[in-house]
């Protein structure tokens, strides 16, 4: 063991005072060859927290001494790394500690493994957040794309279902009256599960949600999401209520992102941290390959340049004041997160942990470290926590500072200064301004009569979007400007991003944003288009509430 030891000596040194926590194990098998154990061989201080047991308690024990609930899946796992060499990534549940983690393992040598542990608890709790206040808004406003209805248990027969049963799922509304005509629509694949889930759940009086695929009377599939209420009598179901929501877009592209994540988990290394090492001075002297991956440089770009060359001016301003403070203590640090500009733009978060590297003289030398990317991470917790923020702004404030609300996490999750929303009308030949941000407003157009609703032949490069379908990015505008100009009054724009929000086969709006420091990249697009969709979605939602508010004013 002590030549294992002594071959991850350097790897051992860096991820030594590093927050994620590693381990270094040997599987432990049956006279069969089958994995049933393994034993702690080295641990660093992270693990040992994580476990709440020092570490000299843990070395040289077995997880099922010191975890004897351990899941055995773990073992399984662990043990076909261990065996055959293959290494992955692993995202699974621990029930002992009561945590979620992403879990990196590989095989240094036959029989033995190393695991760096992350954990994502807080992520899976944001989006159980998420999902819960979801159902809660749904079940308040009733729009588009989702056919109310209800059921009366005794009778089994069902008491309302919605007009946009017809635009929605191709039957008119009194074509459901029992509950075999909702079973029958279902997809054959899906029909046992969907049933007999909702029977469970409405046995056990527990409102439920539900997924699954409807085959319309045309033949066409679509996937749903049913909301479903229980609502008793004596402690008995006695009705059942819910909204039918059409989930067919979202669906595919979870699917098309499910399928992406796939492929990519397949290709990837299972360490993906970049290593390196700078002088007193702060600037680089090594940097591993990985950085090409994470920034998009390669190693000898970044040789004699500071890591705040690359960060953003935020990031830069609080990495100096906080290294500073470091390199005078020349003391260890761990998880310092910044945010960084990737080589095509976009932004990349690092959490970098560093140790000091100290001469014989005991002064500083420099420091060695290792930096994660933590991005979708990072943006999977801003995305969500946005989503959670607009849906609650829905509720508690009206269409105006809703659009509002909306610009400004648009620009902030692009580092952008200018921002807008527009809706296309149905003839697809006009187009109306619905807001401009307030920062738009206040410091870049000056022009009080400009106009807000205009046809889309003469708007500008920004509407390109409307023929193209996709998003389109303009990183140089000069060009741009001098073919079609832009108003009186109205903000000089140097780059920009629009997305366009998609219903039904035609575009029904335009967000874009503009002016960020660095050029925009696809990954800008991306994220973009994702707050476009949900945010249309939400803001679609509030409008038909206050159309229907407004009306039951007047019948008043």
């Amino acid at each position: 063991m002590d030549t294992l030891l002594q071959k991850l000596g350097s790897y051992r040194e860096i991820v030594a005072g590093a927050p994620t926590p590693y381990a270094l194990h040997q599987i432990l098998c049956d006279d069969s060859s089958k994995p049933v154990d393994y034993r702690f061989l080295d641990v660093n201080q992270a693990f040992s927290e994580l476990l709440g047991i020092p570490p000299a308690e843990i070395v040289g024990r077995t997880v099922k001494e010191l975890l004897p609930d351990i899941e055995p899946y773990w073992i399984e796992t662990y043990g076909k790394v261990a065996l055959t060499g293959e290494g992955g990534k692993y995202k699974n549940f621990s029930a002992s500690l009561n945590k979620h983690f992403v879990v990196d393992a590989f095989a240094p040598s036959q029989g033995y493994f190393a695991t760096l542990a992350t954990e994502i608890t807080e992520t899976i709790t944001i989006k159980e957040k998420l999902r819960s206040s979801e159902a809660q808004f749904r079940r308040l406003v009733e729009t588009t794309r989702t056919v109310p209805w209800e059921f009366d248990i005794s009778q089994g027969c069902f008491t309302y279902v919605g007009n946009q049963a017809l635009d929605i799922l191709g039957i008119e509304p009194q074509q459901w009256r029992t509950f075999n005509d909702w079973a029958v629509m279902i997809h054959p694949d899906d029909r046992d599960q969907a049933v007999n889930f909702c029977l469970d759940e409405t046995k056990r009086r527990r409102n439920h949600v539900f997924e699954y695929r409807l085959v319309k009377p045309d033949g066409e599939i679509m996937w749903v999401r049913d909301d479903v209420a229980v609502h008793l009598c004596d402690d008995t179901p006695v009705r059942l209520s819910g909204f039918i929501i059409d989930i067919t877009e979202t669906k595919s592209a979870l699917l098309r992102a499910q399928d992406n994540e796939r492929r990519f988990e397949d290709v990837a290394s299972t360490v993906g941290d970049w290593i390196w090492e700078v002088d007193r001075e702060g600037r680089y002297t090594y940097a591993s390959g990985r950085l090409e991956k994470i920034l998009g440089y390669h190693a000898e770009e970044m040789i004699g340049k500071t890591p705040f060359s690359l960060m953003t001016k935020e990031s830069a301003q609080k990495a100096r004041a906080f290294f500073k403070g470091v390199m005078q203590e020349k003391c260890p640090f761990q998880d310092f997160q910044n945010w960084n500009y990737h080589k095509d733009g976009r932004l990349v978060c690092l959490s970098t942990s560093g140790t000091p590297v100290i001469g014989r003289d005991g002064e500083l030398i420099g420091y060695r470290g290792i930096d994660k990317d933590i991005t979708e991470q990072k943006t999977e917790e801003l995305l969500l926590t946005v989503r959670l923020q607009l849906v609650n702004d829905s509720q508690q404030s009206d269409s105006g500072r809703l659009l509002r609300s909306i610009l400004q996490k648009a620009e902030l999750i692009t580092d952008s200064q200018v921002s807008f929303l527009s809706s296309v009308e149905d003839d697809q030949q006009h187009l109306l301004l619905r807001a401009w941000s307030e920062r738009n407003r206040a410091e870049f157009c000056n022009n009080p009569n400009f106009r807000d609703h205009f046809p889309v032949d003469q708007a500008g490069s920004w509407a390109d979007c409307i023929h193209t379908r996709t998003a389109v990015i303009h990183n140089d505008n000069e060009s741009l400007l001098q073919k079609k100009g832009v108003p009186e009054g109205h903000a000089r724009v140097v780059r920009e991003l629009v997305v366009p929000v998609i219903r039904s086969g035609q575009v029904r709006a335009l967000l874009g944003v503009g002016n960020k420091p660095k050029d925009y990249s696809e990954w800008d697009a991306q994220t973009l288009q994702r707050l476009a969709d949900y945010s249309w979605e939400i803001l679609e939602w509030k409008i038909a509430e206050e159309r229907l508010e407004k009306t039951n004013r007047v019948l008043e």
